[in-house]
């Protein structure tokens, strides 16, 4: 993904200056030092922020091309923020309705960790690299880790994985996800994965993690708890997320700051 610097001359809840009717519903600006194909400097939407700015600073997450334009519109988001098409779409609807184009996502591979960098250990348990899955923007999937959770001996006691990014799937899914084996419960190895694993997620600047649970899962939301997170709210889940469709209709998510 492209670093860029927005300045915004159009901040959401403005109207345009010739088109008054127009109201601009993300913040819109352009990316100086940037040719656009009209000659003037790069527009630039901005997604992911939700008051108005003067100016912005993330990354270029996909190019709207315009067949009925000179100029494409990059869209641009927070460090790790990433959004689907469908909501790019309905995000910048309200003045891409009057071009026709069409969106690309922008998807280079992600760099991973090399396995041997991966030292996460506290001593008692350690997180031994299983595989790696690079991100696809097409169904809002994230670059993840897939650990096995090990004590230092070798033996195996569960897994985890971390998600890097943020999204609205991430926020009722979020950015851990954890197993511990019956034989090895109650030793709080699962917590101690989590510290472990946002210390990796502290190596990409992840900035945050979300983390959610079952309300049902008494000793999920104490694994939370006992990895300092900060408990926001019990959300219902929407009737398009996956957990929906496998009957759950609730979760619990807890926020750490990195």
């Amino acid at each position: 993904m492209k670093n860029v610097h927005v300045i915004i001359d159009r901040p959401l809840g403005s109207r345009h200056p010739d088109y008054p009717d127009m109201l601009y519903t993300v913040n819109y600006g352009y990316v100086p030092g940037f040719a656009a194909g009209d000659g003037e400097e790069q527009d630039a939407y901005v997604l992911g922020i939700d008051k108005p700015i003067d100016s912005f600073d993330g990354e270029v997450i996909a190019v709207i091309h315009r067949r009925d334009d000179k100029e494409d519109k990059w869209v641009a988001a927070p460090r790790w923020t990433r959004f689907t098409r469908d909501e790019i779409r309905s995000a910048t609807e309200f003045a891409e309705r009057y071009y026709d184009g069409w969106i690309e996502m922008l998807n280079e591979p992600f760099d991973f960790l090399p396995e041997e960098s991966l030292r996460l250990t506290d001593g008692e348990i350690c997180l031994r690299l299983s595989h790696t899955v690079q991100g696809d923007p097409e169904k809002d999937w994230v670059p993840t880790y897939h650990f096995d959770i090990c004590l230092t001996d070798g033996t195996k006691t569960g897994v985890c994985d971390l998600r890097i990014g943020h999204s609205r799937r991430l926020y009722y899914g979020g950015n851990i996800g954890y197993r511990i084996e019956a034989p090895y419960r109650g030793h709080r190895y699962a917590a101690k994965a989590c510290r472990l694993l946002f210390e990796l997620a502290r190596r990409h600047d992840l900035g945050y993690a979300i983390i959610t649970c079952d309300p049902a899962n008494a000793a999920s939301s104490r694994t939370c708890q006992l990895a300092g997170g900060r408990y926001l709210q019990t959300a219902a889940l929407p009737a398009d997320n996956d957990m929906y469709r496998e009957g759950k209709r609730e979760v619990m998510v807890y926020r750490f700051d990195l």
